[in-house]
């Protein structure tokens, strides 16, 4: 079977769309925390209280500057966030990452982790909506 040959604007469509998707779910688990009444609390010490800490930070990141995140740390939400999410914990001092550019990578562990706190999300949400 032949492979088939994608041209560089095709392939330049395809990474904006997944950018623009990314940006749909940070919006959205954003927003379905508030949803529930969540507020984002920047002293949390609970797992579903700094996962909704790490989900409103990554927002603020992206939400001035869409093409260009950079973190926005002010005040008592400049800390250490240690976020289980599957069999995996993210931990991340933002402290020095105040001004920063969001690099997905470095900062969260990359896209499978940020599938991770989707997931994580959704059942910490539908637990809360449960009970």
């Amino acid at each position: 079977m032949g492979r088939t040959v994608v041209g560089i604007g095709e392939a330049l469509e395809d990474v904006e769309i997944g950018f623009r998707q990314l940006e749909f779910t940070i919006k959205l688990l954003d927003q379905a925390f508030d949803s529930v009444g969540m507020k984002a609390n920047p002293e949390a010490t609970d797992n579903v209280g700094q996962l909704r800490v790490l989900v409103y930070m990554v927002r603020c990141a992206h939400a001035h500057r869409i093409e260009d995140p950079h973190w926005e740390v002010r005040g008592k939400y400049a800390r250490t966030l240690n976020v289980h999410v599957g069999d995996v914990t993210i931990s991340l001092d933002l402290r020095p990452l105040h001004g920063q550019a969001f690099d997905i990578e470095r900062d969260i562990g990359g896209y499978v982790n940020w599938y991770r706190i989707r997931d994580t999300v959704v059942q910490a949400l539908s637990a809360a909506c449960a009970a």
